[in-house]
């Protein structure tokens, strides 16, 4: 994994919470091996009670951004 993919996960983590991040499948594409699908699913993370919200769109761009290196 890259230096910048674990950057955007460990971020993502600390935004959304450990409980979360394990049952999640992000994780589970990141385990398969699919990077690139584990990305994307970063842009599905822009909900907080129900409601999207622009400042998690803009943080989950940025994560998405710095995962998507080297892709």
């Amino acid at each position: 994994m890259t230096i910048e993919r674990r950057a955007a996960i460990v971020s993502f983590v600390y935004n959304v919470g450990g409980t979360r991040f394990g049952s999640s499948t992000l994780l589970k594409k990141l385990n398969a091996g699919d990077a690139r699908g584990a990305c994307a699913e970063l842009s599905r993370w822009i909900y907080a009670g129900g409601v999207k919200l622009r400042g998690l769109v803009s943080r989950r761009a940025e994560e998405r951004a710095l995962c998507e290196v080297g892709l």
